[in-house]
This record gives C-alpha cells, structure tokens and sequence, in this order.
C-alpha cells in the first residue's frame, strides 16, 4: 500500500465522520423542535384553563365597582343635597 491509498482512506474517514456530525446535529435540532412545541403546547393549555377564572375575577371586579359607585353616587347625592340646604340657608339669614 502505497501512501495515496491512506491518504483516500482518510478522506473517506474525514468525509464519514463529517456525515456522522451534520446526522447528529440535525436529530438534535429535530429533538429541540419538538421540546419547543411540546412548550407551547403546555402555554396554551395552561392559558386555556386560566381564562375562565381571568374573567371571574373581572365579573367581580366590576361588581364590587358598580356597587360601590353606587354606594358613592348615594353619598355625593345626599352630599349635594346637604350643601345646597347649607348654601341656601347662609344667603337667607
């Protein structure tokens, strides 16, 4: 054997290892993909399930708000009522 015999092995060898490399890399890359959607996935599952209870709490929200707008709507009234009496009674003394 001759050295052009080794050096075409090597090449051979450098050519197999090399399509060993990029075969690896690319099964990586397939794994990391599936692991990015599978994350998804769960975001959106977890979304899903949180939505309903997102819009409880401003159900709620809004109703403890309307009734204390009302309770503050009442008191500005009877507020109203008392400064108008107040002011009427200092211009008529």
């Amino acid at each position: 054997m001759d050295i052009s015999t080794f050096v075409f092995l090597g090449i051979i060898a450098a050519v197999a290892i090399y399509a060993v490399m990029i075969y690896n890399n690319l099964v990586i890359l397939k794994h990391g993909v599936s692991k990015a959607w599978a994350n998804i996935d769960v975001l959106l599952k977890q979304r899903h399930d949180e939505l309903p209870k997102l819009v409880e709490t401003c159900k709620q929200f809004l109703l403890s708000r309307n009734s204390g707008c009302a309770g503050n709507r009442r008191y500005n009234k009877r507020r109203s009522d008392f400064v108008a009496t107040d002011l009427q009674n200092q211009f008529l003394q």
